[in-house]
């Protein structure tokens, strides 16, 4: 998702858009993992539904199976 930002012969400051990742200040660790098609549709299924990012909706998932357990 790749936003323009437009040039002018202006020298005046704006705003540029930015995004953040991991606002919330808090150490991430990168993993890999396979999972059934079925449940990649699901995933993609509540993704389109909240507009969360796909990594936020698999975190959020373990961390309610893991607090279920």
């Amino acid at each position: 998702m790749t936003k323009h930002i437009q040039v002018t012969d202006s020298s005046e400051p704006g705003d540029i858009p930015v995004r953040r990742r991991n606002t919330q200040g808090i150490q991430t660790t990168s993993v890999s993992m396979t999972i059934p098609k079925e449940l990649s549709q699901t995933i993609n299924g509540i993704v389109v539904e909240t507009k969360k990012s796909r990594s936020l909706v698999i975190t959020e998932l373990i961390r309610k199976g893991l607090e279920n357990e």
